[in-house]
């Protein structure tokens, strides 16, 4: 689980559902694990952290860096809780 965070926050989902597809030996697909192991030990290394955990093969991996966000592709994420919001455009409280 992460930390509480100051600032914008940004998140990438990583899967792993097409990893080794294609592969035609099991070297080949040790060889797409072990990419897919170090792509993410490259991302800790940049401070990238994983919000929580991953379930149903969705993995949330998040920064507040903006130049890391920037470098790996991440997209800002929303401040406003989507589920406050109700399908006639209006949020819980009331306020349009």
């Amino acid at each position: 689980m992460s930390e509480p965070h100051q600032g914008p926050e940004f998140e990438m989902i990583w899967r792993g559902k097409w990893m080794g597809d294609g592969a035609t030996t099991i070297d080949e697909l040790i060889k797409e694990v072990e990419r897919a192991g170090s792509d993410l030990r490259a991302m800790r290394s940049l401070g990238v952290r994983l919000r929580e955990p991953v379930i149903d093969d969705y993995g949330y991996l998040i920064t507040d860096d903006p130049a890391v966000a920037k470098r790996l592709g991440f997209t800002a994420v929303e401040d406003a809780d989507v589920d406050d919001v109700e399908d006639d455009g209006v949020d819980s409280t009331g306020a349009p």
